[in-house]
């Protein structure tokens, strides 16, 4: 079990373990957040290549009222996620969802 900003997580085999400067990504966005205009609209989070979701669950544990979704080409990696998601009592503010972001992108440069 691995941990971000305290939060435990559980780690499988196509998860990596959170680093160090991930806890300083996560800090980073929630300064940002912080210095943000209130908006009266419900703040969304997009989390690309999720892994256990550690960097989406750690800011949706500090933000109460955000919801957010987590996208990863790894099935394996998604019930990973969302099986941390459920244990931090996350899952009603997390989505998970299969696919190659990258896709696209590398279709459309060439």
């Amino acid at each position: 079990m691995q941990g971000i900003l305290g939060l435990p997580l559980q780690l499988s085999a196509a998860t990596l373990v959170p680093r160090p400067d991930t806890e300083t990504v996560v800090e980073l966005a929630l300064e940002n957040v912080a210095h943000r205009p209130p908006s009266g609209s419900r703040l969304r989070i997009a989390d690309i290549g999720t892994g256990s979701g550690a960097i989406l669950l750690a800011l949706l544990s500090e933000l109460r009222d955000a919801y957010g979704v987590g996208t990863d080409v790894s099935v394996a990696a998604l019930r990973t996620a969302r099986a941390n998601a459920s244990a931090l009592g996350l899952a009603g503010r997390a989505g998970f969802l299969a696919c190659d972001y990258a896709a696209a992108c590398l279709a459309s440069s060439i």
